[in-house]
C-alpha cells in the first residue's frame, strides 16, 4: 500500500452483527461475499465491488440454518457453502450462471446428506471436484466405578450428552448426540422413549420436580427458539408462555 493511500470503510452490515469474516471475491471481481454473525445466528452477505447494495444473500431461505464459509467455483457458475440441517452441517450450492442446458435458479441445492458433517467447501482448480472438511461428532456417557477405580460406559455407551436425573433417581433424560433429540429412560437404561425429533434441536433437558414433565430449550430450522415442556410419556410439545400468552403447541413428527 502506498503511504498516501487512506483506508476507508468498504461496506457495513446492521449493528446486530458483531463480526464479519471469510471474505471471497467473485471470479469476475464484481462482488464480494462474506460470513457474518449475530449472537444467535450466522449468515452470508454480499456487496458489490464498490461496497454498495449490501444484503443478506439468503434472506428468507429456511431449508437450513447458519450458512457459512462460501466459495465460488473458478468459472463462477456455482457458489458453495455450508449450512446446518438435521443436527448436521452439509454442503449446498447456488447456481450463479446459465448455459444452454441450465437456467439460473438461486434456490440452494443440497449436495451432501451425511453421515459426516461437512465444512468449508472449496472447488478444485478445474471445477470438477469439491473438497471439504468431514467430521463425525461423538460423545460417550461414562460413570466412575469405585470398586474398579475406572470409568465404565453408562446407558449402553451410546453417543449422548446433557444428562439429567429425576429427584428420586429412578429416571434419566438426555440428548442424543449430535442429533440433539430428547430421550428419557429408567436409570438403568430400560424403557427408552424418544420425545423430540429433528429438525428441532434441543438443549439442556431437565426433569420437573414432580417427575412428570421435561423442560428443555430448543432451536428450529427457521431460526426460532424457545423453552418447551413435554410429558415423560411423550406427546405434543408445549412452548412456555411469553408475556402472559400461552405458547404454541408443537406436535412431534
Amino acid at each position: 500500500m502506498d503511504q498516501n493511500d487512506v483506508s476507508r470503510k468498504f461496506a457495513e452490515v446492521p449493528d446486530s452483527y458483531f463480526t464479519t469474516w471469510w471474505l471471497r471475491w467473485s471470479p469476475d471481481s464484481r462482488a464480494v461475499r462474506f460470513s457474518a454473525a449475530t449472537a444467535d445466528r450466522n449468515s452470508i452477505w454480499e456487496a458489490l465491488s464498490d461496497g454498495s447494495q449490501v444484503h443478506d444473500l439468503l434472506s428468507g431461505w429456511h431449508e437450513a440454518s447458519d450458512p457459512l464459509h462460501g466459495n465460488w467455483t473458478p468459472d463462477g457458475k456455482y457458489y458453495l457453502f455450508q449450512a446446518n440441517r438435521g443436527g448436521r452441517s452439509d454442503i449446498w450450492a447456488i447456481r450463479e450462471a446459465a448455459d444452454t442446458f441450465h437456467k439460473v435458479k438461486r434456490q440452494p441445492i443440497q449436495l451432501t446428506a451425511g453421515p459426516l458433517s461437512f465444512f468449508s467447501p472449496q472447488s478444485s482448480v478445474d471445477g470438477k471436484r469439491i473438497f471439504a472438511i468431514g467430521v463425525q461428532f461423538r460423545s460417550e456417557l461414562v460413570r466412575y466405578d469405585v470398586k474398579s477405580a475406572q470409568f465404565v460406559p453408562y446407558l449402553g455407551g451410546g453417543s449422548v450428552t446433557h444428562v439429567s436425573f429425576s429427584r428420586d433417581g429412578k429416571w434419566v433424560t438426555y440428548l442424543s448426540y449430535p442429533e440433539r433429540e430428547v430421550w428419557r429412560s429408567r436409570a438403568d437404561g430400560t424403557e427408552k422413549l424418544q420425545l423430540t425429533r429433528l429438525p428441532l434441536s434441543a438443549w439442556a433437558p431437565n426433569i420437573s420436580a414432580d417427575g412428570r414433565e421435561i423442560l428443555f430449550y430448543a432451536f428450529g430450522v427457521g431460526g426460532g427458539q424457545g423453552m418447551y415442556l413435554v410429558s415423560m410419556d411423550g406427546g405434543s410439545l408445549q412452548a412456555l408462555a411469553v408475556g402472559g400468552r400461552p405458547g404454541p403447541v408443537v406436535r412431534p413428527e
